[in-house]
């Protein structure tokens, strides 16, 4: 194991302990915690569309790119910071659409999740470049496998309320 793989392995050991610490805090101060998520989707040859999801070190289930606001940072500020600390991409303000917030009451804190999204203008794949530390994984995968994977709640709720693309050919939404 070289170097650079164990310090990686210690980092994600990091990650898994404190967030598994974190609902002791978050009970002791009911925190309303702000984030925002950028739902990438690209489309497919099929007449289908493709999603970009991330696998978290040290949580549960797939997202797609997303964190947490800083102080005084507009939502779509924190989707663009996300989407390039998480897997590389940077984008320009002009092309995130919001599609929605979803606001969940969960493991002591109140969430509210800005949601944005990008629809890339061709089925090519981007580069996509992740720091194996906070995030091990990162790809597009089909709607259909949406369905099957598990998934973070915000994510859940926001497939389940806020994706009319869902039935659309990519074709029909452009």
């Amino acid at each position: 194991m070289d170097r650079n793989t164990r310090i990686d392995a210690i980092w994600r050991t990091i990650f898994s302990i404190g967030y598994r610490l974190m609902p002791l805090w978050w009970f002791l101060r009911r925190p309303a915690v702000e984030g925002a998520y950028v739902i990438v989707r690209r489309p497919r040859a099929d007449a289908r569309w493709d999603v970009l999801v991330v696998r978290n070190s040290y949580k549960p289930g797939f997202s797609p790119p997303c964190g947490g606001l800083a102080r005084d940072e507009r939502p779509i500020d924190a989707a663009l910071r996300e989407l390039h600390e998480e897997v590389g991409l940077s984008l320009e303000t002009r092309r995130l659409r919001p599609t929605g917030v979803v606001v969940l009451d969960l493991a002591y804190r109140h969430d509210r999740a800005h949601f944005f999204e990008v629809v890339l203008a061709t089925d090519a794949r981007p580069v996509l470049s992740v720091d194996r530390r906070e995030v091990v994984w990162a790809d597009f995968v089909s709607d259909e496998d949406l369905q099957t994977m598990q998934l973070a709640p915000h994510f859940r709720v926001w497939l389940d309320e806020h994706a009319p693309w869902r039935d659309t050919p990519p074709n029909a939404s452009r």
